[in-house]
C-alpha cells in the first residue's frame, strides 16, 4: 500500500471517529433534535453550536462553521479543510476569491498565472507525513512556506511549521459506527434495533492489497487464516525512535546470516593467506639458481 493511499485512508477514518464522537456528544449531553416539545423559534444549528461551544475540546472537534456569523451581512459559509482531498496532489482552491473559486492571485516573470497544488510529504526524517504546497501538478517543486496563507489568510493545516502530522501513533477503527439517533428513535416507536458490524470499505481494499505478518493471530479460528507471506520483508525494515534515529535494539539479527557472514570470513582469510603462501614460494623459486 502506497503512501497516498494509507494517509487517505488513516485521515478518512481519523475524519469518521471525531464525527462519531461529535454525535454521542449532542446525543448524550443536549437535545437539538426538533420534536414536538419544541418552540417555533428553536433553530437546530444554534442549538448545536451552542452545545459543542460549552466544551472547549469538542468546540474545537466538532464545530466546523458559526450560524450566528453567517447572518451578518456579507458573510458566507466557510467550508472546514479537507486534508484527505490534498493528500494525493490535488490543485489548491481558493474560496470566494474570482467567479471559480480557482482564481490565480500570483504570476510569473511572463506575466501568465500559476496555480498552486497542495501534497503530502516526508519529514526530512521520515517520521511525520505534512501537507506542502507545490508549483507542479506532480507535488514535486515545493513553493515558499508563505504562499498558502497569502491566498487563503490562514495557515496551512498540517504544515511541517505546524509539527502536527498527518499520520499519527493512534488507531483507527475499521468498523463504521452508526448513528445513536436511529437506534433511540427504533426504541422509541417500540422497534427492534439491529446494528450490524460493518467494515469500512478503505479498509478492506488496504487490507487485501497490503503484505502481512500474522504470526500473532488465532490460528485456530474457524473464520481465518493467518497469512505471514511478507514476515522476513517487515522483518527487514529498519525501525527508527520518533526523533528519526535508528533504534538497533529493536532490529533481531540472523543468526542463519551470521553463521554464513563467519564461515565467509574464515574462508577468505584462509584463501588470502594460501594465495600469499604459494606467490611466495614462486617469487623464491625464480630467484634461485638453476641446478647444473
Amino acid at each position: 500500500v502506497d503512501l497516498e493511499e494509507f494517509a487517505e485512508a488513516f485521515v478518512q477514518g481519523q475524519r469518521q471517529k471525531e464525527e462519531y464522537e461529535c454525535q454521542m456528544f449532542m446525543f448524550n449531553n443536549c437535545d437539538c433534535n426538533e420534536n414536538d416539545d419544541k418552540d417555533d423559534g428553536f433553530n437546530r444549528e444554534y442549538c448545536e453550536y451552542d452545545c459543542y461551544a460549552k466544551n472547549s475540546k469538542m468546540a474545537s472537534k466538532c464545530i466546523d462553521r458559526n450560524p450566528y456569523e453567517e447572518e451578518q451581512e456579507g458573510q458566507e459559509e466557510q467550508r472546514r479543510f479537507e486534508a484527505e482531498r490534498y493528500v494525493g496532489c490535488q490543485e489548491l482552491e481558493i474560496e470566494n476569491n474570482g467567479d471559480d473559486g480557482n482564481a490565480q492571485v500570483d504570476y510569473d516573470e511572463d506575466g501568465n498565472a500559476i496555480t498552486y497544488y497542495v501534497g503530502s510529504t516526508c519529514s526530512d526524517k521520515g517520521d511525520a507525513v505534512y501537507l506542502a504546497v507545490y508549483t507542479d501538478d506532480t507535488c514535486t517543486i515545493q513553493a515558499d512556506t508563505s504562499v498558502y496563507k497569502k491566498l487563503t489568510g490562514t495557515a496551512l493545516p498540517y504544515s511541517a511549521s505546524s509539527k502536527n502530522s498527518l499520520i499519527t501513533t493512534d488507531c483507527v477503527s475499521c468498523v463504521e459506527q452508526e448513528d445513536p439517533n436511529r437506534k433511540a428513535e427504533a426504541e422509541a416507536n417500540g422497534e427492534y434495533y439491529y446494528e450490524e458490524l460493518k467494515i469500512s470499505d478503505a479498509c478492506t481494499e488496504m487490507y487485501e492489497a497490503a503484505g502481512k505478518c500474522e504470526t500473532n493471530l488465532a490460528a485456530t479460528s474457524k473464520y481465518t487464516e493467518a497469512i505471514t507471506d511478507a514476515c522476513s520483508y517487515i522483518a527487514g525494515i529498519k525501525i527508527s525512535r520518533s526523533n528519526g534515529v535508528l533504534d538497533k535494539s529493536m532490529a533481531k539479527g540472523s543468526k542463519v546470516a551470521t553463521a554464513f557472514i563467519v564461515i565467509f570470513g574464515v574462508a577468505f582469510v584462509g584463501l588470502a593467506g594460501f594465495v600469499y603462501t604459494l606467490h611466495k614460494k614462486i617469487m623464491d623459486a625464480k630467484k634461485a639458481p638453476l641446478l647444473d
